[in-house]
């Protein structure tokens, strides 16, 4: 059995703007400083891992940089699919899956996406939870803090084990000057420890925060967490993927694929979730939500 259970994707299950909005404020802001509980557990989750040659940083020089692919219209550049870089990792991983793994990963998609996870997520016009949480070298980082100095991009991913994962870092990292000039801020949280983030940051060359979420607390307060069954932490550590060493405890839960712009008040003004991890927030689309926060005059 190969670590490359990826297959040809289900119908996206991602809330947008678009398809799922609420009424601002209808969720209060919550401090999270400790582990919180609500999860969803399914019955087969998502592998993950790359069974090719890789560089002996753990990079994965066979995918190439976003930035590589960028097309420039005029004045503007337009970052280009993330998507297609990932649908072309699902593409060449799934040449290599078994039928058996394949149709393992095709029920535990479905059952993710039924279990109505993404519903009972935070979404456009919901109040950001306000969090605590240290960067990859210790400092402490607060939402208060970042939103009081502009918007926040705030992302999730599972681990630098994870490959879609860091193709999604780089994405991110490739548009981080266009983030930047918008006056927002970029942070991913994880529930890596900052000493297995930390490596990440260095493997990927990020220049933006990352911080770390103990237990998913963070994550379970935006609605994010399942739990992996015990079948699938055997199958995890088959292919050498420890999530007690990288995360540093033994709950064996995992966020879902998000990601938020937050505007200064604390407002989500855009969503993305999905239960499928072979989908991410577009780096247009991000760009989009932080121009459309620009453009709205402020009140006096």
């Amino acid at each position: 059995m190969v670590p490359t259970p990826d297959q040809t994707p289900p119908s996206p299950s991602g809330s947008s703007p678009d398809d799922k909005s609420k009424a601002a404020g209808s969720t209060p802001a919550v401090f999270v400083s400790v582990t919180a509980v609500a999860t969803v557990t399914v019955s087969g989750l998502l592998f993950m891992h790359n069974n090719r040659p890789r560089a002996t940083d753990g990079s994965d020089q066979a995918t190439p940089g976003i930035v590589q692919q960028m097309a420039t219209d005029g004045a503007q550049t337009k970052p280009p699919s993330l998507q297609a870089v990932l649908d072309a990792r699902t593409a060449e991983s799934a040449a290599q899956m078994p039928e058996e793994v394949k149709a393992d990963m095709q029920a535990a998609s479905e059952e993710l996406t039924n279990s109505g996870l993404v519903d009972q997520a935070v979404s456009t016009g919901d109040m950001a939870p306000a969090f605590e949480l240290p960067d990859a070298k210790g400092a402490t980082t607060s939402l208060a803090q970042l939103t009081a100095e502009g918007p926040v991009v705030l992302t999730w991913y599972r681990g630098g084990w994870c490959p879609y994962c860091n193709l999604q870092l780089r994405a991110y990292q490739d548009i981080l000057p266009q983030i930047e000039a918008t006056g927002a801020r970029l942070v991913a949280i994880t529930p890596e420890t900052p000493d297995n983030s930390l490596s990440t940051v260095e493997k990927d060359n990020l220049e933006f925060t990352v911080l770390s979420d103990a237990g998913n607390a963070v994550a379970s307060a935006y609605g994010l967490v399942f739990t992996l069954p015990d079948n699938l932490i055997e199958r995890y550590r088959g292919f050498g993927i420890d999530l007690e060493q990288a995360n540093g405890d033994d709950t064996w839960t995992l966020p879902l694929a998000a990601t938020y712009v937050i505007d200064t008040d604390g407002t989500i003004a855009w969503a993305f979730v999905d239960a499928d991890y072979r989908k991410r927030a577009e780096p247009a689309d991000i760009l989009a939500a932080l121009e459309r926060i620009a453009a709205i005059p402020t009140d006096q």
